[in-house]
């Protein structure tokens, strides 16, 4: 099984490349001179100026329920947003791909998630189930108590093959008028997968990105929190063992590093830095949906975290023009304890991506500065106003 689930992802992170091997050349130019108009008309505004707006192709039924999707390959404040957008009282949005009764568990919402659970009282209302091992057990030992019996397990259907699951528990467990997701899958894989499993509404399509410096960061230190936090999970399984296979595997390219800048590969860290940027290519998939998938509508983490006009221009594209902010609203999103809430809730906002690169060690620098090279990050992020001057 972890064998397989490494090809899957190996399958995955070729076929970004190859699309991007493909419009590389032919777009280098285009996309810089693109950039720059981008940057100096829309300001966030950017590449794709307006959502994509996916048809549903059948009949709609009235006004509401309305659809949106925002892909994210993670690491870019998915938590942050779904519960931001969530404090709304007219939009229900989860974040991933698990049960409405994890993914819509934001910190100030426990109490009304576990009244929803509490009623729960036919198993088909569960029947999608959970996609980790811990959660699947919690959940039947909370079923079984109260005499509901689940024969099956709860072995999670990946709702990134069909969306149209992850719309109806949300409209089962939680009322609205705008149902939304961020983070379930890529933007590439919402393209793929919705023509051949179409929803019952039209979804409206963003993608949200972040500055690559501090996702960088983001993407070790989640890779290291694996075997404490994901050890269990469907999703998960084989990265701490690949980790390590990989830094064994390579001994050539590890001996080089060694010598050169002295590094310890006893040390977890190190071991999370070279399978992040030699096995995971994390860097080279952002910046491949970016060139390649020419439908999103990129937003950034950081705009919509710092700039009300931008979250409130951000809120009305996904809802169709029907929702302008309140004040109150606003200054909800912009508290301070709003602001730190998110994946690691009272742990602060992130650094700036200056001093982020100031943290890191010579070895760190240097590979970021060999990828930033490779992939001509400087003109892949331009559009979004991101600072590389500060990396050399």
């Amino acid at each position: 099984m972890k064998q397989f689930i490494i090809r899957i992802i190996d399958k995955i992170i070729r076929v970004v490349l190859s699309r991007l091997a493909i419009v590389r050349a032919e777009h280098d130019k285009a996309v810089v001179v693109r950039a720059n108009a981008a940057l100096a008309a829309e300001g966030w505004r950017t590449l794709r100026s307006r959502p994509f707006v996916y048809s549903a192709n059948a009949p709609r039924r009235g006004e509401f329920p309305r659809y949106f999707l925002i892909t994210s390959q993670g690491l870019a404040g998915s938590v942050w947003l779904a519960s931001s957008l969530t404090l709304h009282p007219e939009i229900t949005c989860a974040m991933g791909i698990d049960h409405p009764f994890v993914s819509m568990r934001f910190y100030y919402n426990q109490d009304e998630v576990q009244r929803k659970l509490d009623g729960v009282t036919d198993v088909e209302q569960i029947q999608h189930g959970f996609y980790r091992d811990t959660l699947r057990k919690s959940f039947i030992q909370r079923f079984a108590a109260k005499g509901i019996n689940i024969e099956g397990g709860l072995v999670r259907e990946n709702p990134v093959r069909n969306l149209r699951k992850m719309y109806d528990e949300l409209e089962m467990f939680f009322p609205a008028k705008y149902y939304g997701n961020v983070h379930a899958c890529f933007a590439q894989q919402a393209l793929e997968y919705l023509p051949e499993f179409p929803t019952r509404h039209d979804v409206t399509l963003m993608n949200l990105i972040r500055h690559p410096i501090p996702r960088t960061e983001a993407a070790i230190t989640g890779i290291l929190s694996v075997p404490t936090h994901y050890q269990d999970s469907d999703w998960h399984k084989g990265i701490t063992e690949g980790i390590d296979e990989f830094t064994e595997t390579h001994p050539d390219q590890r001996r080089e590093i060694e010598k050169k800048f002295g590094v310890d590969f006893t040390n977890v860290r190190n071991r999370g830095i070279l399978y992040s940027y030699y096995r995971a290519l994390h860097n080279d998939c952002w910046a491949g949906e970016i060139m390649t998938v020419r439908e999103a509508c990129h937003v950034t983490m950081e705009r919509l975290m710092a700039d009300p006009d931008c979250y409130s221009w951000f809120l009305s594209e996904i809802t169709g023009g029907t929702i302008a902010p309140t004040k109150d609203y606003l200054d909800q999103i912009y508290s301070e304890t709003h602001l730190r809430s998110g994946r690691h809730t009272g742990r602060g906002r992130s650094i700036t991506p200056r001093e982020q690169f100031d943290r890191w060690s010579d070895w760190e620098k240097y590979e970021f500065r060999l990828v930033m090279h490779r992939l001509d990050l400087a003109s892949v992020y331009a559009p979004f106003g991101y600072d590389f001057s500060f990396v050399k």
